[in-house]
Order: structure tokens, then C-alpha cells, then sequence
């Protein structure tokens, strides 16, 4: 297990670092690095064990090596971008678990990796959004380009009783995101992949036999159109685990292509994937007497 060591920053002369864990909030309505002590109310720097509560409209930008214990989303518009050079560890040595949780509310808010690493060593819940003057919120998380995302369990749009959505969305093939126990999509929640060229996606890896999938109708939105080639099958999660998916989606998007349909026991048996539509027999002898 790697540690991280904060010595200082500077910020307007020497930085305060925190050393007993503690409540460290973002600056409502700023962006900046999160190892800038001008991101974060006091001058504080959240350190290895602290939860770091992300207020309105704050961007915090994750480019350097840092480790937290907790991480929540508590106000609208708040964002933390994890960029290339960035790794964001979720890891309370205190507690033996690190958790990320979203607090509702009625703007988007969430994580986004590209090119960078994201690991989170509990649970990680993205809670629906909730609606308020007809203005609904969507908590998400989005990766893309060459990331490393490695969860624990992973739960997105846990709580129905919020109008708003949830979202994770997941771009190219260039990236590995992998889920150790549970992956749980909710009813309100919304898996959008984006594949690639070559018919691949960065698809999520169950990484353990005992893991499982489970599905409560929420949707899967499907972008084919940068396809150049037609594989027989696209594989969107590699369920390792025995059991079988529980579960469906309610609602499917495909776009780009209408060769393909959504299958929950594609791959070894178990995985979800789409696969090439079978032409009827009556086709196929149609096109021998041509």
C-alpha cells in the first residue's frame, strides 16, 4: 500500500496542513488544484484520513498524487477532475474503508478521470439527483482516455426516492475500470458507453469470483456510430463472478448501428454485451440465389 506524505505547500506564505482527521470543505465557486491551500476553506489541505466535502460550484482538480479518507459531494455544480499526472486514493486507514457519497441536490455534480487514476477502497454510492423548480440534478462519473478506476462496491442511483439521475459514462478503450465485490445500477440510473473504433470499450471488470451484477431497470445507452469495423460481440461488463446477472435494464439506446442487441449472458455465459443480430434463414438462402 502506497502512503502519501504531505510536507507543505505555499500558498501566501507557509501552508497549514491538517494532521488529525477532520471535516475540510472546498471554497464554494472555485476552481483550482486540490493541492492549492486557496481550494479549500481555512488553508487547509485535506490530509490522509480527512473527509474532503465538495460545496457548490467548486472545481478541484486532481493532478498530483493525493490520498483522502472520505470524499462528499455536498453542493451543486461541484466537481473534482482527476487529469493526467492525477491519482485520487479514497482510503481511511482509521476506519479500514474510504467512501465516496453524494448528498442530493438539483445541479450535476460529480468525478471525472481522463488520463488519470481513481481508487476507492469502500463503498462508492452516486445517489440520484433530486429536482427542484423543474431543474433536476445528475450525479455522475466519467471516464475516459488512458484512466485506471478500481472500486470497491460500487452502487449508482441507490436511492429511488429522488427524481434526478445518475450517471456513469465511460468513453474509448483506452482505459481499465474494474469492481472487486458488488456493481449495483439502480432504477434511475443511466450506463452510457461510447465505443471505440474497433468495436472495443472500456468495459467493467468484476475482479473477483464472489462479485455480483445486478441490474433494477434503469438504462443503458450505447454509441456506436465511431465504429469502422463489426465485431460479433462487444463486451460492456466481464462479470468473473459465477452467478449470473440479476436483473435487466428498463430501457436500452442504441445509436449508430442497428445490427446489435443487448445480451445478458454473452461472453462465458454471464457477461452483458451486445451481439450481432442473427439473419433470419430465410434471408440467408435468399442470398445463395444471388
Amino acid at each position: 500500500m502506497k502512503k502519501l506524505m504531505i510536507i507543505s505547500f505555499m500558498f501566501a506564505g507557509l501552508a497549514t496542513v491538517n494532521s488529525d482527521a477532520t471535516d475540510i470543505s472546498s471554497v464554494s465557486g472555485m476552481e483550482g488544484s486540490w493541492a492549492d491551500t486557496g481550494s479549500w476553506n481555512g488553508g487547509v489541505v485535506p490530509a490522509t484520513n480527512d473527509t474532503a466535502f465538495i460545496n457548490w460550484g467548486s472545481a478541484v482538480n486532481v493532478d498530483s498524487v493525493v490520498k483522502v479518507g472520505d470524499l462528499t459531494f455536498d453542493g451543486g455544480g461541484g466537481f473534482v477532475n482527476v487529469t493526467s499526472g492525477g491519482s485520487l486514493k479514497i482510503d481511511d486507514s482509521g476506519s479500514g474503508d474510504g467512501c465516496i457519497t453524494h448528498n442530493p441536490r438539483n445541479w450535476p455534480m460529480g468525478i471525472s478521470v481522463t488520463d488519470g487514476t481513481l481508487l476507492v477502497n469502500g463503498d462508492y454510492k452516486i445517489q440520484n439527483g433530486w429536482e427542484d423548480a423543474g431543474v433536476k440534478g445528475t450525479n455522475s462519473l466519467s471516464v475516459s482516455g488512458a484512466s485506471t478506476v478500481e472500486l470497491h462496491y460500487f452502487e449508482v442511483g441507490w436511492y429511488d426516492g429522488f427524481t434526478g439521475g445518475s450517471l456513469v459514462s465511460i468513453s474509448g478503450n483506452e482505459a481499465t475500470f474494474g469492481v472487486w465485490a458488488n456493481l449495483h445500477l439502480g432504477a434511475k440510473s443511466t450506463l452510457n458507453m461510447n465505443i471505440a473504433a474497433d468495436g472495443t470499450v472500456s468495459h467493467i471488470d468484476m475482479l473477483w469470483d464472489g462479485s455480483t451484477v445486478t441490474l433494477n431497470g434503469g438504462t443503458l445507452a450505447v454509441d456506436l456510430s465511431a465504429m469502422t469495423v463489426t465485431p460479433d460481440e462487444i463486451i460492456l461488463i466481464n462479470n468473473t463472478g459465477t452467478d449470473a446477472i440479476a436483473g435487466t435494464f428498463g430501457s436500452i439506446n442504441i445509436t449508430g448501428s442497428s445490427t446489435y442487441v443487448v445480451s445478458y449472458t454473452g461472453g462465458t455465459g454471464n457477461d452483458l454485451s451486445l451481439v450481432t443480430i442473427p439473419k433470419p434463414a430465410s434471408l440467408g438462402l435468399i442470398g445463395m440465389l444471388y
